[in-house]
């Protein structure tokens, strides 16, 4: 994991919100989660049809909003990494609204498996649902864009990869996942301790290459009448060209 302070400064923070409060007619409220979504997110946008395979009809379909705060982020990603594109095909990054006044529900405990799931046959025409062997790297960023209490809560020892995805003698909990709060239903559960990452306003927090139980952090949803807002958005590496979507 790796944090990168002041990836936004003020300025720009500011005017990322200015953009996400213009579309406040465009805020998509998920259920599950009690967080509002800006942006086509597969994990929002997924159907099924009656057999219940996957139907990407919407989530492909779906029209991105523009927003200039999406090109200053893939610039200043360019810069920090390499080569950075948006895919032709796969919407772009979003954004995620927390009322840090309301549930839990956002808080919680998750693995991004959803990034196996993507129809990358769209955008790389060779690619046959080898999602670890295909791309040479892969990374989830959220950037925070409010002055609140920020923190990513997670449970190291759960860390893998998708080829690999835990080995036997890992301390896993399948009642971790999906679970708001702290109290596992599991009696015998070995995850007890999490690790916390704090971070401020204008900061990026960067995954790469890792399968990891987290959540935002609980400590974020304080009672206090506030948003908490990110930019949130995938990337994979291919041929060294980094492709953003969400």
């Amino acid at each position: 994991m790796q944090l990168i302070e002041n990836f936004f400064n003020k300025d720009e923070c500011d005017f990322a919100i200015s953009e996400i409060m213009s579309y406040k007619n465009h805020w998509y409220n998920c259920a599950e989660t009690d967080m509002f979504v800006v942006g086509n997110s597969l994990l929002r946008k997924q159907d099924f049809d009656k057999n219940g395979n996957k139907d990407y009809s919407n989530y492909l379909n779906s029209k991105d909003l523009y927003f200039k705060t999406l090109e200053i982020f893939k610039e200043k990603i360019s810069k920090e990494f390499l080569e950075t594109k948006f895919c032709s095909f796969l919407p772009k990054p979003g954004f995620q609204i927390i009322n840090t006044s309301g549930s839990k529900n956002p808080a919680v405990w998750h693995y991004d498996d959803i990034l196996t799931f993507y129809p990358y046959d769209v955008e790389f025409s060779d690619y046959k649902n080898n999602f670890p062997n295909y791309f040479e790297s892969f990374y989830i960023f959220n950037l925070m864009l409010t002055d609140t209490q920020s923190n990513f809560d997670y449970f190291p020892e759960t860390n893998s990869n998708f080829l690999n995805v835990l080995p036997a003698e890992t301390p896993i909990c399948k009642e971790h996942v999906n679970l708001v709060g702290d109290n596992c239903p599991n009696s015998s559960c070995k995850l007890k301790e999490f690790k916390s990452i704090s971070y401020s306003r204008g900061s990026l927090l960067i995954q790469k290459d890792e399968r990891i139980l987290h959540r935002v952090g609980i400590r974020d949803i304080n009672g206090k009448d506030e948003m908490r807002i990110t930019l949130t958005g995938y990337g994979v590496v291919k041929n060294n060209v980094m492709y953003l979507y969400w």
